[in-house]
């Protein structure tokens, strides 16, 4: 606003237009509509309209940025106060439980953010997958004892990486790898 009325007002006095009309060019100039119904005729004032344009457009977009940016946030914030705020139902228990057995903290936290739009499930997916492999005795935790198991299967691999022999040998030693799979995320 302040690099409209600011650039209007220095055209409007140099051209002999009105302070609307000068504000007017200002105005269609930053928009990039450029309807061409004002244009300076003085050479000096039309260099100073060039770095005016370049500039104020720059100052546009960010201001139409920031404002997005800020419009987001709040519905993001409305959103959530909403979920928090939410009474827990059978229904909504239903729909986090992946694998059955109830809602656990992880299932719980990752199905409120995708309730939120804050992350999606093919985001999540891959990192459970991997928490699943580094799990060496299923436990549910990462300790000490499942890194050195991993320690132990990197060695035997020669380097293969977790997600390679390393991973497949410690799900042959599971009685079952089942939970990971396309639509469970039990971990």
């Amino acid at each position: 606003v302040v690099c409209a009325l600011s650039g209007g007002l220095v055209c409007a006095y140099t051209e002999g237009w009105s302070n609307a009309e000068g504000v007017w060019f200002a105005y269609v100039c930053l928009t990039t509509i450029g309807y061409g119904d004002y244009h300076p005729d003085n050479p000096a004032i039309r260099l100073l309209a060039v770095a005016f344009i370049l500039v104020g457009v720059g100052l546009v977009g960010f201001s139409l940025s920031e404002l997005g940016s800020c419009v987001a946030k709040t519905q993001l914030e409305r959103k959530r106060r909403a979920l928090l705020a939410k009474t827990i139902d059978e229904n909504l228990i239903l729909a986090l439980d992946e694998d059955g057995d109830g809602v656990d903290k992880f299932e719980y936290v990752f199905g409120m953010l995708t309730m939120l739009g804050v992350v999606q499930s093919e985001q999540i997916r891959p990192w459970a997958h991997r928490f699943h492999e580094l799990d060496a005795d299923g436990s549910g935790r990462l300790d000490q004892a499942d890194l050195q198991q991993c320690q132990r299967d990197l060695l035997r691999a020669a380097g293969c990486g977790l997600g390679g022999a390393a991973g497949s040998m410690r799900a042959a030693r599971r009685p079952s790898a089942e939970g990971v799979g396309e639509g469970n995320l039990s971990v």
